[in-house]
């Protein structure tokens, strides 16, 4: 009983694979990446990226956190 349910789970999966589609998303969106006071590390600068729109799926938002080292000084 086993082997056909695993039989079964194989051959859903391999024809959901095979009709799969690829489609263009269109999507608008607009915001802003702006230097925060978070220090993560020593010696790092921390930006925030804060984005809006609308697309496909409806409205997003996105939020997002990124640390960069600072360039060695001459």
């Amino acid at each position: 009983m086993k082997h056909v349910a695993t039989t079964a789970l194989i051959l859903t999966l391999g024809v959901a694979g095979v009709s799969a589609e690829e489609r263009p998303v269109k999507m608008r969106f607009s915001g802003s990446m702006v230097p925060t006071s978070i220090v993560m590390q020593p010696n790092t600068i921390t930006d925030e990226e804060l984005l809006a729109g609308s697309g496909a799926l409806e409205s997003f938002t996105f939020r997002n956190l990124r640390t960069d080292a600072l360039a060695p000084q001459p």
